[in-house]
């Protein structure tokens, strides 16, 4: 496959950004793919069913549903670069909130919507 100089010189000026890309998005689906391994010290912890604590991946995926095209036409107004960063950090901040999981059904599903809602930002 030959690749033409433009394209060489494209890489060489924007590789930074596809390396940060590939992180961030490697790093916003951490949470969701690791989460199988918390599912046993949830019920321990919390007494609480598998369904209970499964109630986080449903809010996850409805919440994609509902708010991955309402940020998708903002981002595309407004530009990306205005939520790359911000969202990272805001995605993070959420992430950490588990930390304050109580023993409610109800406070698993508002930390759950929190996150899934911020994690929708590109």
């Amino acid at each position: 496959m030959q690749f033409s100089d433009t394209a060489r010189e494209e890489w060489r000026a924007h590789w930074k950004l596809v390396a940060a890309s590939t992180i961030g998005g490697s790093l916003m689906g951490l949470g969701i793919t690791s989460f199988g391994a918390f599912f046993a010290p949830l019920e321990q912890e919390f007494g609480w069913r598998r369904a209970d604590v499964a109630l986080g991946l449903t809010i996850f995926a409805i919440a994609g549903v509902i708010f991955s095209p309402l940020l998708g036409g903002v981002v595309d107004r407004w530009g990306p670069r205005r939520f790359g960063v911000p969202g990272v950090l805001l995605a993070g901040g959420a992430f950490a909130l588990f930390a304050t999981a109580t023993p409610s059904v109800v406070i698993w599903g508002v930390l759950w919507f929190l996150y899934s809602a911020i994690a929708q930002i590109p």
